[in-house]
């Protein structure tokens, strides 16, 4: 199908339907009305594929505007509306009753709020992967092998003054990320500032940033400096 971008009037009629609990097959119009969609600027086909996890799916659509820089299709884009449009079905599967669990709009509609862009399902795996390369993956992988915003992208893009730094985003993943798993460790995502977890990194890091240049070292170089709360992620 040829990619489309959704017009205000089309991300007013897909919130509707998010709030009313997205029962049912997707509405025809949110993918291709004349009134709810034009076309996208430039001709690019997509198609519905099976997707494990967020990055998998980021990393298809990335692929497929490879030639579109991000100026072009910024986060208030409506093509990040109709990609969620498009792979409805993946990101919010339904129940077999037919009804769905969408959750909040934020996942489908990209609200660019600095407390809830990064939940945007699509568009922020997107715009990861093209700031930090395979460091992105941990963000968006789960176990549960389904499409969903983990704790882990939550804390780390919590980090408003830390998340743009690509070091503090690898030295996290050495840290926490189980490469032979392909997952994040247990307990490295509670919702207090336990020591040696993710909460306690952003802060110890702030702390190191004041003395070091972070975003000229290394993740080894950068968790040389980290104190004894963190080494038991590492042996």
């Amino acid at each position: 199908m040829k990619i489309r971008v959704m017009t205000p009037d089309g991300v007013d009629a897909f919130r509707t339907w998010l709030n009313g609990g997205a029962s049912g097959d997707i509405p025809a119009e949110l993918l291709s009305g004349n009134r709810e969609t034009n076309p996208f600027q430039h001709s690019l086909e997509i198609e519905q594929r099976k997707f494990t996890c967020r990055y998998e799916l980021g990393s298809y659509v990335n692929d497929i505007l490879e030639c579109v820089p991000l100026s072009e299709i910024p986060r208030n884009h409506g093509i990040w509306s109709w990609f969620s449009v498009f792979f409805f079905d993946s990101l919010c599967p339904k129940n077999p009753d037919g009804t769905r669990d969408p959750k909040e709009s934020v996942r489908y509609i990209w609200d660019v709020s600095f407390s809830k862009y990064y939940r945007h399902l699509i568009g922020h795996t997107v715009y990861s992967i093209r700031l930090y390369g395979e460091e992105a993956k941990p963000l968006f992988v789960a176990p549960s092998k389904r499409i969903v915003h983990t704790d882990y992208c939550e804390q780390i893009f919590g980090y408003q003054d830390l998340c743009q730094t690509v070091s503090f985003i690898a030295t996290a993943n050495r840290l926490y990320f189980d490469r032979k798993k392909n997952q994040i460790k247990a307990g490295a995502t509670p919702n207090t500032r336990k020591p040696g977890t993710v909460r306690r990194l952003g802060d110890v890091f702030n702390q190191i940033a004041l003395t070091f240049d972070v975003q000229g070292m290394s993740p080894e170089q950068i968790l040389q400096k980290l104190p004894q709360e963190f080494r038991h992620w590492t042996s």
